[in-house]
């Protein structure tokens, strides 16, 4: 089956602030800056659902992601991110060094299969 990409336009207001009483943000700008970024993974989008199913397919209930978390590490090392290891307590870290010295963006997600 063809899952395509699902591209959405924000309908936040024009300007919105970062942090209460922060710089405001015009979202459109950022939504716009990001076209290169969004058709980059229009084009990859097979390959990225085939990953995110064989992904979902290794069995993670809570407290037993260790097989999954074997599968990302070895993923992230393919992807040629940088100290790629599972922490003491099972959670998968790994680094991209960036080309400009800004603060690091940090992203995370559950390895375990959330049941309802």
């Amino acid at each position: 089956p063809h899952f395509p990409c699902m591209a959405t336009r924000i309908t936040t207001p024009t300007a919105v602030p970062a942090i209460t009483g922060g710089p405001r943000i015009d979202v459109h700008a950022v939504h716009d800056a990001l076209s290169g970024a969004r058709a980059r993974l229009a084009v990859r989008d097979a390959a990225i659902v085939r990953s995110q199913v064989e992904v979902a397919s290794i069995p993670a209930p809570t407290f037993d992601e260790q097989e999954r978390a074997r599968w990302m590490v070895a993923r992230l090392g393919a992807l040629g991110l940088a100290d790629v290891h599972t922490d003491e307590v099972g959670n998968v870290v790994a680094w991209r060094p960036g080309r400009d010295p800004i603060a690091p963006i940090v992203l995370c997600a559950h390895l375990d299969t959330v049941f309802p």
